[in-house]
């Protein structure tokens, strides 16, 4: 009986033991557990502390040019000297191949040539009437003020003021000096009447036609090319002007030239225009361009992207 006993005891030592053993191995497999998952969330917090302030990383790619960075508008001044106060200082320094102070000439067939500084090929001044038909005209010499060119047509190639005309048909004209406009209308009552003509300006700030101070400028199958900066092809400046275009092709390619800049009254109707480094058109202050059956074409790249 008492061997009996004995077994039975010895039976139940063993099998508390086997118990005691197997609690001990799933309370380790529980802190193991309990370890790998306090590890996950750590890697988890660590990869929130990683990331850059204020939300997520930047965007790609470069941002967006503007303000000091960027580009200034079409047409900003390339610069060159201080403008005159009025018409009288700003074209003090100007002289021209021929120059006709009032009265009426008619001529054909004729070549003008203009190359130092400041020079015009025609100047007409005090209410002269000048026409002129197949001719050739060309300059070649620089502005001594980029703001004299713009504002009262200083080294322009045709250049007509104080109430004076000029009227040109079947001719070109060609400038390849800083500033030297095409033709340019200064002044209330002062106008330029071009008829198929062709205009080639390559320098900086050479526009192929111009009004200011209230002039006015009147295109009728007019081809005109600029290429030099801050050169748009047809515009106003100071004190505005009118210009009235009919038919014709424009081309500018260089930096800041516009089809057409606006800071007076634009109309064209049945023109193509083409802007290979501005805009096609332009619009300063309130002011206007009217477009009829009109092409106009901007080729200008913005921040990689047409």
């Amino acid at each position: 009986m008492k061997k009996t006993i004995l077994i039975i005891l010895v039976f139940l030592m063993l099998a508390l033991s086997a118990c005691t053993a197997t609690m001990s191995k799933q309370t380790i497999a529980t802190e193991a557990a309990s370890t790998q998952t306090t590890a996950t969330s750590q890697s988890t917090t660590a990869s929130d502390i990683s990331a850059p302030p204020g939300g997520g990383n930047p965007p790609a790619g470069t941002p967006p040019s503007g303000g000091a960075g960027g580009n200034p508008p079409a047409d900003a001044p390339p610069g060159g000297g201080t403008g005159g106060s009025d018409a009288n200082s700003g074209l003090a320094s100007a002289t021209s191949a021929y120059n006709q102070n009032g009265g009426t000439t008619s001529l054909t067939n004729q070549t003008y040539t203009a190359s130092n500084a400041d020079e015009s090929a025609i100047l007409i001044t005090n209410s002269g009437a000048f026409t002129l038909t197949n001719s050739t005209i060309s300059t070649s010499g620089n502005t001594s003020s980029q703001d004299n060119s713009s504002f009262y047509g200083l080294n322009a190639g045709v250049l007509a003021t104080s109430g004076s005309t000029i009227n040109l048909s079947d001719s070109t004209i060609t400038t390849s000096g800083t500033g030297a406009n095409g033709a340019f209308a200064m002044g209330t009552g002062s106008s330029v009447n071009l008829t198929n003509v062709t205009i080639k300006a390559t320098s900086n700030g050479a526009h192929a036609v111009m009004a200011t101070q209230g002039g006015s400028i009147t295109l009728t199958n007019v081809d005109m090319t600029t290429s030099g900066g801050s050169s748009s092809a047809i515009a106003t400046d100071r004190g505005g002007g009118t210009i009235i275009v009919s038919g014709g092709t424009v081309t500018t390619s260089g930096m800041n030239s516009a089809g057409i800049y606006s800071t007076g009254n634009i109309t064209v109707t049945n023109g193509t225009f083409i802007a290979n480094g501005a805009e096609a058109a332009v619009i300063e202050g309130a002011n206007s361009i009217t477009l009829t059956d009109t092409s106009i074409t901007s080729n200008m790249v913005v921040n990689g992207a047409l």
